[in-house]
């Protein structure tokens, strides 16, 4: 019997990068970037601290920071890989050029904090026209054991299972079952890549990550994580 084992991997909504909205906005962050570049040009990677102020780190500390909620300018643009006090944001800073247009993302490919394994498609929820958004997996298993449940069996109202239902099925276990350590309160108090928006997948978003990123090649096996199947 085939078996593949992805628990409680949270997902969240891909942030948008439209051309028209860095076209709107070039000029202000053409200013940023040239003020932030002397920081760079000192040598090390900046840091924007999450509670503001920046500072030049070696690549041994680069995780450190990102585990701690911290932005980074990896490629000394100016602009920093996810929200921050101190710049404009970059939507992939190790991919985007200096005038921080961007390409869309793409199934398999690293972005705010996981990995990408769907992208919406027209009547999808979610879906606007002339811009990417998708869904992210976190890039490995939050857990190994963790129970389904709080203690108690309660009616909960997650019935959910279609794209798009997975963040709601969360919110409403979390609220019927209350604070404690099972699934869905682990992937709904997540902190991951300096992202807190994560949720329990629903049965058609679970299905979407084992189709795109475990079974690519469409012959439903998976024998691990060193099968060629994998793209995550």
């Amino acid at each position: 019997m085939k078996k593949f084992i992805l628990l409680f991997a949270g997902i969240l909504i891909l942030a948008s990068c439209s051309n028209e909205s860095v076209v709107t906005e070039l000029e202000v962050l053409a200013n940023e970037a040239v003020t932030k570049s002397n920081l760079f040009a000192k040598g090390g990677i900046s840091v924007c601290h999450k509670n503001g102020g920046e500072i030049a780190i070696g690549e041994e500390a680069v995780q450190t920071h990102i585990d701690h909620g911290d932005a980074v300018d990896r490629d000394g643009d100016g602009f920093y890989h996810i929200d921050n006090p101190c710049s404009a944001t970059d939507c992939d800073d190790t991919t985007y050029s200096l005038d921080n247009s961007c390409a869309p993302a793409n199934i398999g490919d690293l972005r705010a904090g996981g990995i990408v394994f769907y992208i919406f498609e027209a009547g999808d929820t979610g879906y606007v026209e002339g811009e990417t958004h998708g869904l992210i997996a976190a890039p490995s298993d939050q857990s190994t054991g963790i129970r389904w449940y709080n203690g108690s069996f309660t009616t909960t109202g997650a019935t959910g299972t279609a794209l798009g239902t997975g963040q709601a099925n969360t919110t409403s276990i979390v609220n019927n079952q209350g604070y404690g350590s099972y699934a869905a309160s682990l992937c709904n108090d997540l902190d991951l890549g300096g992202y807190q928006d994560w949720y329990l997948p629903s049965k058609d978003e679970l299905n979407l990550m084992w189709e795109n990123l475990a079974d690519s090649d469409g012959n439903d096996v998976n024998n691990g994580p060193n099968d060629p199947n994998n793209l995550g």
